[in-house]
């Protein structure tokens, strides 16, 4: 069978003998990821006995699980605690090919947006719309990764890895590829050549062993990436990676003006998982944010936008009115914000350059602090700008130094609960959730009354993002112990950790009293 013409191979296929042809048929479809064309291959006449023989007694098995999880039928808390095994690098190749996009799904050519995914029929809050393994992923510890690299460098290695593919006659890979979108458009273009079975010269695409095939695969990781949160394999330090999936780059950014996205997604290894955090009709897009909610300057998300290309203009004139708001602005606040935010960003500012020019918070005062605190409380919203980001993690860092850990446990659980409101079911609001149980769970035999009552939050809000993630469902209906261990360690080691709140030593925080 030659690599990545499956088509043909299953036509060449039909010609042979049963059982043969069925087996044949099977693994180039399960190349393909038609998993359920597969399984009907398999159920052929003395298919199943052929494939155990000529492929292996796991083949069977794996087409099976493909065809289930092709049908949406997918244990994501099982894959939770398999990428917890491998260390959150991978699921488990046994736990199947895990290729799933709802049927409720299609690609579409939108005006002025290019390429999106829109709703043909009416979906659910918390549907599953996604499940995929990577086309290619770099990884922390690969040969050609390096430590500290930038986003830059591991663009040129993933389109390396690509073109690598792509000239080894990978066409599946290719198809898969030139589907996204690249700058200019998006189809694979082969060049002409008619294959035929006596015949080893292979089709390439457009421009192969050119430039071109390069800028065009450059193209593509450039505008489709995404950044994945590895780890350093010895260090265990947070060390980006990046990957390429097929249909989650083709889900759209939301704008401002577009209010809420209305899905999200997490990473389970190297599995891609989106689910619905919003009904979404038939004929509406599907949108995403390409940006972290936790992002504490605006310069972080509008980079992110021009490296794809784009640009946000309600979020642009907000970043604006802030940044006029801490640098001094004189009169009415900005038209971009209202008037309690003022004082915030005022009292935001004047901190901020105190604790830069005396290299920490040391030199914070108590009147300081509870400036910041009741200007806080008095602007909040359900948005989450970037100051906003920026004053609960300095509110968290100094209620410890003034009040005691009940208050910073509190300024904690107060950003998860804005994470909440601005961005449902984002894996930052799971990950704060999952870290303040870790402190809690260290506290045990010394909570107040005041850390009893948080720690009772922080349960049934982690019950809640386990519901969603694992069953898409509101609430969970198994025991605690039946989820709680899975999921708890694969939001703890997953992804990075945030801030002060995550590197200050248990011990130290335990030694803090409840209340000074």
């Amino acid at each position: 069978m030659l690599q990545g013409f499956n088509k043909a191979c299953v036509e060449e296929c039909s010609l042979l003998g049963a059982p043969a042809s069925g087996g044949l048929r099977a693994q180039a479809y399960a190349q393909m990821g038609d998993w359920k064309a597969a399984k009907k291959a398999m159920e052929e006449p003395r298919v199943l006995q052929w494939t155990c023989e000529h492929v292996g007694m796991t083949f069977p098995m794996l087409v099976d699980l493909g065809a289930r999880q092709s049908s949406g039928e997918i244990d994501v808390l099982n894959l939770m605690g398999g990428a917890s095994i491998m260390q959150h690098v991978v699921v488990p190749e046994d736990m199947g090919p895990l290729r799933f996009e709802s049927s409720k799904l299609e690609r579409k050519e939108l005006p002025g947006r290019g390429l999106g995914v829109v709703a043909k029929a009416d979906i659910a809050l918390g549907e599953l719309l996604i499940a995929a393994r990577p086309i290619e992923l770099i990884r922390p510890g690969d040969p050609d990764w390096q430590y500290q690299a930038d986003m830059a460098y591991l663009e040129e290695v993933l389109t390396r890895r690509l073109l690598h593919r792509c000239m080894d006659c990978d066409a599946s890979c290719i198809e898969e590829v030139f589907s996204l979108f690249d700058g200019q458009g998006h189809g694979a273009r082969w060049a002409p050549h008619a294959w035929r079975s006596d015949d080893f010269a292979l089709p390439m695409p457009q421009g192969a062993a050119s430039a071109e095939l390069y800028a065009r695969l450059r193209g593509v990781v450039k505008h489709n990436a995404h950044r994945w949160p590895g780890k350093h394999p010895s260090s265990s330090l947070p060390a980006p990676g990046l990957g390429l999936w097929l249909w989650p780059p083709m889900i759209n950014h939301a704008l401002e003006s577009d209010g809420r996205p209305n899905c999200a997604h997490v990473f389970v290894g190297d599995v891609m998982l989106f689910r619905a955090t919003a009904p979404i009709r038939a004929g509406e897009e599907v949108l995403d944010r390409y940006s972290t909610p936790l992002a504490d300057h605006f310069e972080f998300t509008l980079h992110t936008l021009a490296a794809h290309g784009m640009r946000d203009p309600v979020y642009e004139a907000t970043a604006a009115s802030w940044q006029a708001l801490q640098e001094g602005f004189h009169g009415a606040p900005p038209p971009q914000l209202p008037a309690e935010k003022k004082p915030l960003a005022e009292t935001l500012a004047a901190i901020e350059r105190k604790v830069t020019w005396s290299n920490g918070v040391h030199s914070v005062v108590l009147p300081e602090y509870e400036a910041l605190r009741d200007r806080y409380k008095a602007s909040k919203s359900d948005s989450l700008a970037p100051p906003e980001v920026r004053a609960l993690n300095l509110l968290c860092v100094l209620g410890f130094k003034f009040e005691g850990r009940a208050a910073a446990l509190e300024w904690r659980s107060e950003l998860a609960r804005r994470l909440g409101l601005a961005r449902p079911m984002h894996f930052a609001q799971v990950k704060l959730w999952a870290e303040l149980l870790e402190r809690f769970e260290h506290l045990k035999g010394s909570l107040s009354s005041k850390e009893e009552k948080l720690l009772e939050e922080v349960d049934s809000e982690l019950s809640k993002c386990a519901a969603f993630w694992t069953l898409g469902r509101a609430s969970m209906e198994t025991s605690a112990g039946e989820w709680k261990q899975s999921f708890v360690d694969w939001a703890r080691g997953s992804g990075y950790s945030y801030e002060w709140f995550s590197t200050v030593s248990l011990e130290e925080f335990a030694k803090q009293p409840s209340e000074l």
